[in-house]
């Protein structure tokens, strides 16, 4: 069944942000241990012949890509797309099929016919997906803004957090 190429859509997309964006480093990264990086700073990466750059990761957008199928497919039929959230064998309150995972011993073929549609795009575990998302990297450098945010407790109402810094990009185009 995978055996065969039938067809291929490559597209060159360019993004550009027309809100305050912020896509966060995973963990402290230099935060921790220098003052004047932001405690929320966007992600980096370094680049061949230069040194770090901002991008958008390509499986940021996926789950982006991912997130809207779904939903889209759930409104035609709601059994056309699992809900990843739930354990397995267990059936969800809103009807949804119950998450799609295989155990090691199922041959490809089977986990494919057994997928829910969105899974047969996207992929899960055990089950490759069809749909690859490049990293997206900016054009020109892009404008960066740090703003001001203080993290509220929704139970007491008083302040959660210290004041906290963020790094968003306010101005520019990114191309994958």
């Amino acid at each position: 069944m995978h055996s065969r190429f039938y067809n291929e859509a490559i597209f060159e997309v360019r993004l550009h942000p027309r809100t305050p964006l912020l896509i966060k480093a995973g963990g402290e990264g230099a935060a921790a241990t220098d003052p004047t990086v932001p405690d929320m700073s966007f992600v980096r990466t370094r680049r061949p012949g230069g040194g770090e750059v901002l991008y958008i990761p390509g499986s940021s957008l996926r789950g982006v890509l991912r997130a809207h199928a779904e939903r889209l497919l759930r409104s035609v039929d709601g059994g056309a797309a699992c809900d990843p959230l739930a354990r397995g064998g267990e059936e969800t309150r809103y009807g949804l099929r119950r998450a799609c995972s295989f155990d090691d011993g199922v041959s490809g073929d089977e986990a494919y016919r057994r997928a829910c549609r969105a899974c047969r795009l996207f992929g899960t575990t055990g089950l490759a997906s069809r749909v690859r998302v490049s990293d997206f990297y900016p054009d020109e450098e892009p404008v960066c803004d740090t703003r001001y945010g203080v993290a509220i407790d929704r139970v007491t109402g008083a302040v959660a957090h210290g004041p906290f810094e963020l790094e968003i990009v306010t101005d520019g185009s990114f191309t994958g």
